[in-house]
């Protein structure tokens, strides 16, 4: 977790050691994919990447809600399709790690 990382920072690096095998099976939204050759949304929480980065945040922090709440890696990865999905922003180039 990044020095003083506090509010949603801190919450979604938190997700990221608390359920990294959830993390590690969900694909990024925020083109980390084709930037930083990323496989998952896990990648993100290795370094600083997401600090400043919403999708990252906040697909962490809705991953770590709904496993708490029991939901099924299926239920989540639908979830994180749905809300973020259509903000990708390389949506004409074909990423290998959908």
């Amino acid at each position: 977790m990044p020095p003083k990382a506090i509010g949603h920072v801190k919450m979604s690096y938190m997700a990221a050691k608390q359920i990294p095998e959830i993390l590690q099976q969900l694909f990024c939204y925020c083109g980390c994919d084709q930037m930083h050759e990323h496989t998952s949304l896990f990648d993100c929480f290795k370094d600083d990447h997401s600090v400043e980065c919403s999708y990252c945040l906040g697909e962490a922090i809705m991953s770590f809600k709904m496993n708490k709440k029991g939901c099924s890696i299926a239920d989540i990865q639908k979830s994180v399709d749905l809300n973020w999905g259509p903000h990708y922003p390389f949506p004409e180039q074909f990423s290998n790690t959908i």
